[in-house]
């Protein structure tokens, strides 16, 4: 498996600064890229993902990540019960 942490180099970050103040197109323009597909790929590897709401690309989430912190927020008791031990679920119940 490998690991899904973003990486933050120097050309991560220009992309990242420079889409705060140009679309996507022209950024991959001005970076060099044929197109923004291009600078999407480059992204990717780094494990960023683009967000059409914000206009910025943010780090990829691993989907067990997701997962976990949805069912965190939906039922917080009954997760919390389950990290015990076997042998303790049973005594409370």
């Amino acid at each position: 498996m490998s690991d899904n942490k973003p990486i933050y180099d120097t050309r991560v970050r220009k992309i990242i600064e420079l889409l705060k103040f140009v679309i996507r197109d022209e950024a991959a323009q001005k970076l060099g890229y044929k197109n923004y597909r291009s600078l999407d790929v480059c992204m990717r590897r780094k494990n960023f993902k683009y967000d059409s709401e914000s206009g910025q690309y943010v780090p990829n989430e691993n989907i067990a990540d997701k997962l976990k912190r949805t069912l965190k927020a939906m039922h917080p008791q009954r997760l919390q019960a389950s990290s015990l031990p076997l042998k303790r679920q049973m005594q409370t119940l």
